[in-house]
């Protein structure tokens, strides 16, 4: 069985657009596989801009809230995961 760590390792801010400030634009990821060995890629995902009725303030996001906007901006996630699955594998003598 494979698990899956997904995280956020930076995120792009915009300093202002319109009224809006510390906007994220972009939010750096990495996806970890673990299966008897470890193996990683990472990405960039990035966003639209965001709406001002429901702008949440930098200082007030979380990191799950964060995670859920990459993950939905990338489209072939599955892909990836099964790609990192099948790359890299346990020798068989573990």
């Amino acid at each position: 069985m494979t698990a899956f760590s997904f995280s956020i390792t930076s995120l792009s801010v915009q300093p202002s657009l319109g009224e809006l400030i510390d906007v994220v634009r972009a939010a750096q990821w990495r996806l970890e596989a673990s299966n008897g060995v470890k193996a990683y890629t990472t990405g960039v995902a990035e966003f639209d801009e965001p709406d001002p009725e429901n702008f949440t303030p930098f200082d007030q996001l979380t990191a799950e809230q964060v995670q859920a906007w990459a993950m939905a901006a990338i489209v072939n996630l599955d892909a990836i995961k099964a790609s990192l699955v099948r790359r890299w594998m346990a020798p068989p003598w573990q």
